[in-house]
């Protein structure tokens, strides 16, 4: 079984369940990326990619296209980039099938990129041979039936990572305020903002937390400036860029893990919070919800900024006994998306989609087979 990948750039949150795909029986798997990033956290494992091609060298190129002309499948994540189009349209003479990861394209529902590739993406995702790998559940899925999408199959899919931490056992935490921490861009987007202005009226309460804030961006400046006019800074702390070594010890004092995001097509930052056993409250807004959040089992789903008051508080009130209970749900639930766990799923559908003979039902899991 022959497959090649097709990335926009070094993707740390899918990469990990393709190296794992090429570890299976009778597997040829080859990755080719058309922007060289590598900024990344070494611990995701680029290093131990052997044949990873850029396209913007042409040796390279030339060479994964040589590979291209015997293939048995093609992963492309994402859809919209004009080079991206250009291969697939490479694949479907030849009658190759074509798996698209995509998540919900919240940012092109009011764009004019949507109105200018919609005839041309319906066209692929309508063709016989196409299969939609939704990372976001029935949201993305839901989105392109929308759009007009009749005849394809859609698998539900998602981001997956190493664990920072293998085997990490939860303990019980004492700490005598309620560690909340963040880890992401300090942008519009990641609405980190709402969260201060909750922890001002905490505090005004005279509830015991802290709001731990890991990452730059470019709203630092105007997110400290507000903690210091409100006189936060006891409550709120901002620890810049981390290395990986540092982010395990933030994961390991935090009580719970909090994501406010407008939007995430997915929210990979979870995976690795789960992972270290945290309890989760996230915004309607974060499409991995759908996925790995489990309302009142591993944390908690909040509307606006009186539901994060109110769920911030019924967490600061409850015993460490409960809030560790509530992190080995999220320790059971992202054990699914595992990487190894994940490329075993996909394996076997691929073998059963070879010999015809695909189940519809949970025999994926935490894949499932759902069309049109």
């Amino acid at each position: 079984m022959k497959i090649a990948v097709l990335l926009p750039y070094y993707n740390p949150h899918i990469y990990p369940v393709f190296l794992e795909l090429a570890k299976k029986e009778n597997v040829v798997l080859k990755i080719a990326v058309f922007n060289k990033v590598e900024n990344f956290r070494s611990n995701y494992g680029w290093s131990d990619a052997t044949e990873v091609y850029n396209l913007s060298d042409d040796d390279e190129e030339d060479n994964f296209k040589t590979f291209l002309k015997s293939v048995d499948h093609c992963f492309c994540h994402g859809v919209f980039y004009p080079y991206m189009l250009k291969y697939i349209a490479l694949f479907i003479p030849r009658k190759i099938n074509i798996y698209i990861l995509s998540e919900s394209q919240h940012i092109l529902r009011q764009s004019n990129i949507r109105d200018q590739f919609k005839k041309l993406i319906l066209f692929f995702l309508n063709s016989k041979r196409f299969f939609l790998l939704t990372l976001g559940g029935r949201v993305t899925f839901e989105q392109y039936r929308s759009w007009g999408a009749t005849r394809w199959n859609a698998i539900r899919f998602g981001y997956s990572i190493y664990p920072l931490k293998e085997k990490y056992k939860i303990r019980v935490k004492e700490n005598s305020y309620f560690n909340i921490l963040f880890v992401g861009q300090l942008v519009r987007r990641k609405n980190v903002e709402i969260v201060l202005g909750v922890i001002k009226q905490l505090i005004s309460d005279k509830q015991y937390i802290r709001f731990t804030i890991v990452g730059e961006g470019t709203l630092k400046g105007a997110l400290i400036q507000y903690v210091r006019d409100n006189k936060l800074e006891e409550w709120v702390e901002f620890k810049g860029f981390v290395k990986t070594d540092e982010l395990f010890q933030f994961y390991q004092e935090a009580d719970a893990f909090i994501l406010p995001s407008l939007f995430e097509g997915w929210g990979a930052v979870l995976n690795e919070a789960m992972g270290f056993g945290l309890p989760i409250i996230t915004s309607e807004g974060v499409m991995a919800n759908e996925e790995l959040v489990r309302d009142g089992i591993n944390g908690y789903i909040f509307k606006d900024s009186d539901h994060l008051l109110s769920i911030l508080n019924k967490m600061i009130s409850m015993s460490g006994e409960k809030r560790a209970e509530m992190g080995e749900s999220s320790m059971k639930i992202i054990t699914l998306w595992h990487p190894e766990k994940l490329s075993s799923c996909l394996y076997q559908f691929l073998v059963d989609l070879k010999k015809q003979r695909l189940i519809k039902s949970g025999s994926y899991a935490p894949m499932e087979v759902f069309s049109l």
